[in-house]
């Protein structure tokens, strides 16, 4: 649409304020967080794109999945995929809900 294609890469977890994270889900693991977040987040862009006309489409990755060629290749035809439907925009986050909490010190992917 539009001209140019866009990928939208955000975090789930920051879906949410630290206080609404509190209050919501209790003590609980950041993975939990990112889980809840991001169907919230996923929502809003949805609602967001739908203004313009346009759709989303959600791809959780690993690092795994960028480190195995078949994998990788598999995600860039994906990718390659929805970016060829007119009016689909990709959302691309790292899986927080499934990523051991010492290999993500660093932020997203």
């Amino acid at each position: 649409g539009y001209g140019k294609q866009r990928v939208v890469n955000r975090d789930g977890l920051k879906a949410l304020q630290p206080e609404e994270k509190e209050s919501k889900l209790g003590k609980t693991n950041p993975q939990a967080f990112a889980a809840h977040g991001q169907s919230g987040l996923m929502s809003l862009y949805e609602i967001m794109f739908r203004q313009y006309g346009l759709s989303t489409a959600q791809i959780l990755l690993h690092t795994a999945d960028l480190e195995d060629n078949q994998r990788r290749s598999r995600l860039a035809e994906t990718i390659n995929d929805l970016l060829s439907l007119n009016g689909v925009i990709p959302i691309i986050n790292e899986n927080d809900a499934i990523v051991v909490p010492d290999a993500k010190e660093g932020g997203d992917l």
